[in-house]
């Protein structure tokens, strides 16, 4: 499995940015790497997370990254046991900083080849893998993305915050139900010819949405009417002769 992510990342600098250039550190090395700073006082739109770095030692490779965010820069450092296959660990940082990182050290497809030694890159992680809040709790970056972050229902998803923390949850037809607006797909509903909601109310976990009538109101299914040119199925409400003389 780990050599299918690596045969995909092959021709990529993930989690770097694309034009980053890693001088002679293993593109193999560093599988992904996530910070989250959860009391940032400075200007948020300035976080930056680089690798500035490396060491190798003994067999050892030592990642070596700085996190600034304004003025103010702080220095911390991943080592990476050569032959040691995939590890995952977390480092933290400061009281309010952590790093959560997955490396690779190599197996028998790969070999480090590099003497002891230092050695100086300059890049730069994705704004992807940055989560940075506020000293006011507020989210100013979630995925890179930043300003006024919306939560919205998807596609057979339903979102809500409790207590600060997103929540999803996934099943059929929740959020905005099936993704149907796909087009000249055979194999995907068209919604356009689906009644989705009566006043808000959902359909049965059958797809049925049940009408039902009183002693005045007499429902009738089974009729079909045309619709736009197409004769499509319809279902008939009919209120006796008494109601319609109140109206």
């Amino acid at each position: 499995m780990i050599q299918d992510l690596l045969s995909e990342n092959k021709n990529r600098v993930f989690p770097f940015k694309e034009d980053s250039s890693i001088g002679k550190l293993p593109t193999w090395v560093l599988l992904d790497i996530r910070l989250v700073d959860a009391y940032c006082k400075e200007d948020a739109s300035t976080a930056r997370l680089k690798c500035v770095g490396f060491t190798v030692s003994d067999e050892v490779l030592t990642l070596k990254f700085t996190y600034s965010v304004g003025e103010t820069k702080t220095d911390f450092s991943i080592p990476v046991k050569v032959g040691s296959d995939v590890g995952v660990g977390t480092v933290e940082i400061t009281g309010s900083v952590s790093c959560k990182f997955a490396i690779y050290g190599g197996g028998s497809e790969y070999t480090l080849d590099l003497p002891d030694g230092e050695y100086d890159i300059d890049a730069e992680i994705l704004k992807s893998r940055l989560i940075v809040l506020g000293d006011n709790r507020k989210v100013f970056s979630f995925g890179g993305a930043t300003g006024v972050i919306h939560v919205v229902d998807g596609h057979n998803t339903f979102a809500k915050i409790v207590d600060g923390a997103i929540e999803i949850s996934i099943g059929n037809n929740y959020g905005l139900g099936a993704d149907c607006t796909i087009e000249d797909d055979e194999n995907v509903f068209n919604c356009k010819k689906a009644l989705m909601f009566i006043n808000g109310q959902h359909a049965d976990s059958s797809g049925n949405i049940n009408i039902t009538g009183d002693g005045k109101i007499a429902v009738q299914t089974g009729k079909m009417t045309v619709v736009d040119g197409k004769m499509v199925p319809a279902i008939s409400l009919k209120a006796s002769s008494l109601l319609e003389r109140m109206l």
